[in-house]
């Protein structure tokens, strides 16, 4: 008798955890996977951001090797008096009219780039 007592508790434990699979389960494995769905989305769009933000700093800096920009912002800085031009370097302006040329370029690069909405 024992043996039939612990077939239909096995059955029975069975069935029971197909129906709660059914009524919890379902709706717990959903969850998740729509997480997961979520979770991956996200991280493939930051992706594209850091792709397309890289991509567009290339071009730009590209675009302005190649148009010439650099000579005459040079050429511009040769004008500037020694005594200003001496205070300037101290303070970095140099480096910081190309960090913002490069930025402005790279911006207007990234209108080209689809969803690429940084």
């Amino acid at each position: 008798m024992g043996f039939i007592a612990s077939f239909f508790k096995s059955v029975l434990s069975f069935f029971s955890d197909v129906w709660e699979f059914f009524s919890n389960g379902i709706y717990d494995f959903a969850i998740w996977a729509f997480a997961g769905f979520i979770e991956m989305a996200t991280l493939a769009y930051l992706k594209f951001q850091l792709w397309s933000l890289q991509y567009a700093w290339d071009t730009a800096v590209s675009l302005i090797n190649s148009s010439n920009i650099i000579p005459l912002l040079s050429q511009a800085w040769l004008s500037v008096p020694p005594q200003f031009a001496g205070i300037l370097s101290l303070l970095q302006i140099p480096a910081f009219i190309s960090i913002i040329v490069t930025a402005f370029v790279t911006k207007i690069v990234l209108k080209f780039i689809p969803f690429a909405n940084l």
